[in-house]
């Protein structure tokens, strides 16, 4: 049996992975899993596996990540050891998808172009390989996602998620603390309180806040700086989180000037979270072009004064807020 897990929300992905895991250990035995990544890529052992040339042979459940091509460099392959792999793979592939083994292949943003990945696609149709898609939620499949875990109402559940971002990892990692509580009776019922008590804002939601902040409530954009600071944020990593979210924020409102105001096409279109894409377009307009890019040049004013040594880094925290005040 042949599978090809696949698309870009890595965190459903791996939990689905893991479950079969466990189950398949088990049901047999430890040493009949096999994984292989990049830094243990071996095509020799891949193949004599794939084909089942060992003896005595046991079920086998073997994930191989990279394949088909992955445009996602945290998963890619070496060229040379993907390409001697692949033709292997396109005059077998119908051995190995009516085997016994459960094979699973492991692509997150595969490159359609690719000769492997047209080859898998057309034995998808044929149904000798089965697809199962990892497809990033939109702001209502996060909600539904984190009310289901908790069992929480849906306000509460988008309280949550203004507070965690979008990386599902960080969600789960977050909500389950609330799980915990709720499950010892703790925290029978989940309120904004607990919320604001136990779910720490990512660093994705506090470059939101602290933009939004410039835009509206300089005090609250100071504090979020203040904050940064007293967890000995790098200020560069501080910079390039704004540095992010202008030029999101700049592609967005290009999008809207061209008359696209879907939330999915933009999110498709500029290669952001539907979430994030949903937020900007409500967020900002034609008019925040003009001061976003006066503070984007503040920005590469202030790296350039901290690497060159023209301003001390003690100090870069006050520059950064004077760029805030005047923005």
């Amino acid at each position: 049996m042949l599978f090809l897990f696949t698309w870009e929300e890595k965190f459903l992905l791996q939990q689905k992975l893991n479950k079969w895991k466990e189950a398949f250990i088990q049901k047999y035995d430890s040493k009949d899993f096999y994984s292989f990544r990049s830094e243990n890529f071996d095509t020799q052992m891949i193949t004599s596996l794939l084909m089942g040339w060992g003896l005595f042979d046991e079920k086998k459940l073997i994930l191989v990540y990279g394949l088909p091509k992955d445009s996602d460099k945290s998963n890619s392959l070496e060229q040379s050891k993907y390409e001697s792999l692949e033709k292997i793979l396109m005059n077998h592939m119908d051995y190995i998808s009516s085997s016994d083994d459960i094979v699973i292949f492991v692509s997150y943003k595969p490159d359609k172009r690719g000769k492997l990945f047209k080859f898998i696609a057309s034995k998808i149709k044929e149904g000798k390989i089965k697809e199962e898609l990892f497809l990033q939620k939109n702001t209502r499949g996060l909600t539904t996602y984190i009310k289901n875990y908790l069992a929480c109402d849906e306000i509460t559940a988008k309280n949550i998620l203004e507070k965690t971002g979008t990386d599902m990892q960080y969600i789960y990692n977050e909500i389950s603390k609330l799980k915990i509580l709720q499950d010892v009776g703790k925290i029978p019922k989940i309120t904004l309180a607990e919320v604001e008590k136990y779910i720490t804002n990512s660093n994705e939601t506090d470059s939101f806040k602290l933009l939004d902040g410039m835009k509206s409530n300089k005090k609250s954009a100071l504090e979020i700086i203040d904050k940064l600071k007293k967890n000995d944020e790098d200020i560069h990593r501080i910079m390039g989180l704004i540095h992010w979210h202008i030029r999101s924020v700049l592609l967005v409102v290009d999008q809207k000037i061209q008359w696209v105001d879907s939330s999915k096409t933009v999110a498709s279109t500029l290669k952001l979270h539907p979430f994030v894409a949903s937020k900007m377009l409500k967020a900002y307009n034609k008019e925040d072009i003009a001061p976003l890019l006066l503070l984007h040049k503040d920005l590469i004013n202030l790296d350039y004064g901290i690497k060159s040594g023209q301003i001390n880094k003690s100090f870069a925290y006050l520059e950064l807020k004077k760029s805030i005040l005047s923005y």
